[in-house]
């Protein structure tokens, strides 16, 4: 498996972390994860896995 496909599958598991702990979501660091993430789904034009839609689809986008 190379490492973008392993980076890919690790990325719903960290999502679902970061939504499902409020310490995460409200550090500095919380929204920009989620903004990176849906990022990486958006410059290689993947599609965001459902598990992770309505997190990643309820933040506003950098463009």
């Amino acid at each position: 498996m190379s490492l973008g496909k392993k980076i890919e599958a690790l990325l719903p598991g960290a999502v679902l972390a970061i939504h499902q702990h409020k310490e995460f979501q409200n550090a500095p660091y919380g929204r920009t994860a989620l903004r990176t993430v849906k990022h990486f789904y958006e410059v290689n034009s993947l599609p965001i896995p459902s598990e992770i839609s309505d997190i990643l689809n309820s933040l506003p986008s950098d463009h």
